[in-house]
């Protein structure tokens, strides 16, 4: 199944932080692709930590998938971070 790219309206977040004019679209910002990747493999780290508990598993693969989600977690607010940043 595919799915269609969410899109932001420009309102919602930090309005062209970080962007060029190619990430805008009839008044929309549209998620530059290190949001994507950075989401997508945070959304993913957080699914294999949800498997991993609702699957019973040995407490160090539990804390390996914690760890990570973490590490991806940590990413995202570095993320937020730099874009605050750029905002001033």
């Amino acid at each position: 199944m595919t799915h269609a790219p969410t899109v932001i309206p420009a309102k919602a977040g930090i309005q062209g932080v970080g962007r060029d004019k190619h990430s805008r679209m009839k008044g929309l910002l549209m998620p530059s692709d290190e949001v994507r990747r950075l989401l997508k493999v945070f959304g993913i780290a957080v699914t294999t930590l949800e498997d991993a508990v609702h699957d019973g598993a040995a407490a160090d693969r539990v804390a390996r998938s914690a760890a990570d989600a973490r590490q991806r977690l940590d990413e995202l607010a570095a993320l937020i971070e730099r874009l605050e940043k750029e905002s001033r």
